[in-house]
């Protein structure tokens, strides 16, 4: 092999590499994210991590709805920040796979995700935030969901996520003001479950 084209290999596998995402174990808990594309997750800057998957796992991508109107009434919509926030939510996850769409029956958690829903031409499936046991068996027993999404609120959304992972990886629920937290779930197969703790935000 002449000495170009060894240099010319050198130069493309080093490349290769450079372009090749890293592993997801490799991303830090509290980092805002861009965007989930097939299995891969973009942090704001655009680097990319691999979502660490096999076969027969299920992935769940577990978020509060958006940011809602304080004006002190039972069922309170979304502000313009929230429906900013779903609208950023549904481009954010517009390239990746999602089999299923859970929501509470609120005109908050339903605005949150209905942007994503007509993307994917999906329906949003409702559940009740006090059977969060139920949700997990019902979503688990279905081989026809393997990457579900799930809308809730401050705190059944961690709760919900101590279900899955069968443990209580969180002891509180999220703060009021805070809707930035988007947990990405593997419940696993074969080996320990594995939660990813991530944010996002409506403005990049």
């Amino acid at each position: 092999m002449s000495k170009s084209i060894y240099i010319l290999y050198l130069l493309i596998a080093i490349a290769s590499m450079a372009c090749s995402p890293k592993q997801s174990k490799n991303i830090t808990n509290g980092t805002y994210i861009s965007a989930i594309q097939e299995g891969v997750i973009k942090d704001k800057d655009g680097e990319k991590f691999i979502i660490d998957i096999s076969e027969g796992d299920k992935i769940y991508y577990l978020i509060r709805h958006a940011e809602k109107d304080t004006v002190p009434v039972d069922n309170p919509k979304l502000t313009k920040i929230g429906i900013e926030r779903a609208n950023f939510l549904a481009n954010m996850m517009k390239g990746t796979r999602i089999d299923g769409i859970y929501s509470t029956m609120y005109t908050r958690t339903l605005f949150t995700i209905d942007s994503l829903a007509s993307r994917k031409g999906l329906k949003i499936l409702p559940y009740k935030p006090s059977a969060l046991k139920l949700l997990h068996k019902t979503i688990s027993q279905d081989t026809t969901q393997s990457a579900v999404i799930v809308v809730g609120h401050s705190n059944t959304t961690p709760a919900l996520a101590n279900v899955i992972l069968g443990k209580q990886e969180f002891t509180t629920g999220f703060d009021e003001s805070d809707y930035d937290n988007i947990l990405i779930l593997i419940d696993r197969k074969e080996e320990e479950n594995t939660v990813y703790k991530l944010r996002f935000n409506s403005k990049m």
